[in-house]
């Protein structure tokens, strides 16, 4: 309780602080949740340079809503929320490119697996809802009974989710070990 409080009160000076002087305010903001928003970008799709943009898109919605932000009862868990809902709108966005058919050249996706870093790799089999709570729990670091509180389900619910996802990473890794 005292952490979440105290969690709390440093969201919302930082809050302040970016109506008073939004410079100052944004890097405030950026070094506390930088590394949140980024890491929920990439688990929820995005490549290295669609998370900046969406580190980008927070950060300018913030600036334009710090008036009205009020009364954010788990702050982290309210940022990995928001950078979810801005990666997902990047990923929605029109392609820039003129489909071409050397664009469809085939491959064996080594390179794909190779690029992407290890968590986004770990979390490849889930679905949306339990990535979401693997963001929570290890770049968060809510608690279970955090997690349940932030998105109003019951403990026993966000605890069985959890352990059948790692059973499906589990699953994941020992195919891969015996392919």
């Amino acid at each position: 309780m005292l952490k979440r409080k105290a969690e709390k009160e440093k969201f919302n000076k930082i809050i302040r602080l970016i109506g008073k002087d939004a410079q100052k305010g944004l890097e405030c903001f950026y070094e506390e949740y930088g590394k949140i928003i980024y890491l929920t970008a990439k688990t929820n799709g995005c490549s290295h340079e669609k998370a900046n943009i969406v580190i980008n898109t927070v950060l300018i919605k913030i600036w334009q809503k710090a008036e009205q932000i009020s009364n954010v009862e788990n702050p982290k868990a309210w940022v990995s929320t928001v950078a979810k809902n801005c990666a997902k709108d990047e990923l929605n966005e029109a392609w820039g490119l003129e489909l071409k058919e050397e664009i469809c050249a085939s491959s064996d996706g080594l390179q794909e697996v190779v690029g992407k870093n290890e968590f986004d790799y770990l979390l490849s089999p889930l679905k949306d809802d339990e990535k979401d709570l693997f963001v929570l729990r290890f770049v968060v670091g809510c608690t279970f009974q955090e997690i349940a509180d932030f998105l109003k389900k019951p403990l026993p619910t966000i605890t069985t989710t959890y352990y059948r996802a790692l059973e499906k990473i589990k699953n994941f890794l020992k195919k891969g070990k015996n392919e």
